[in-house]
């Protein structure tokens, strides 16, 4: 991470030092982001507005919902494929897969008739650990809890963990975290 100067400290010197100007940016953003100047041009600043206001996912790229979330895409390069493509893509499909094992596990515990507390622990385990990764703290937030969020594996479970009085309120704490960093999609 790198302090980054929102408006570009050479055209705004009068901001150089201004908190509000002052933000945290990976070095890739900052780089592309360069002397773009967010006055004439903005692009979406995290610290006062919100992301979803601007952009949406589909097929693992971000997608714009306003002129500003178009430039915030373009200047910023949100849709690299090495840098960004490809790791959304590998953690899609690494969500996708824990989930649909877990539900194939949940199943077969379901199915049989004396139910083991180690399994159906594992099973709780598993799926706060998955939901976890997702917090809004964690890389790629927003992302990873969009997929778990959208996915048809993930609401099966979660109706059978609900019907079987499994979804307690450490669930319903952690699935309103990653509602409250989920994007939308298409």
């Amino acid at each position: 991470m790198e302090v980054e100067h929102f408006h570009h400290k050479k055209k705004y010197q009068d901001e150089v030092i201004e908190w509000s100007n002052l933000l945290p940016a990976c070095k890739r953003c900052n780089t592309s982001k360069s002397d773009h100047d967010t006055v004439v041009e903005p692009i979406v600043n995290p610290t006062v507005d919100d992301p979803r206001e601007h952009f949406f996912y589909k097929d693992y790229r971000l997608k714009p919902r306003t002129e500003i979330g178009e430039m915030t895409i373009s200047v910023l390069n949100l849709n690299d494929q090495v840098r960004l493509g490809v790791p959304r893509f590998e953690i899609g499909y690494s969500i996708h897969t824990r989930l649909e094992d877990l539900l194939e596990e949940f199943k077969s515990f379901q199915a049989v008739v004396i139910k083991r507390t180690q399994a159906r622990n594992r099973i709780l385990r598993q799926l706060k650990a998955i939901m976890e990764l997702a917090l809004p703290q964690s890389e790629y937030s927003a992302f990873m809890s969009t997929i778990i969020m959208e996915c048809v594996d993930y609401r099966e479970l979660k109706d059978g963990l609900q019907k079987d009085g499994l979804w307690d309120q450490s669930f319903m704490d952690l699935e309103n975290a990653l509602s409250a960093v989920k994007f939308d999609t298409l």
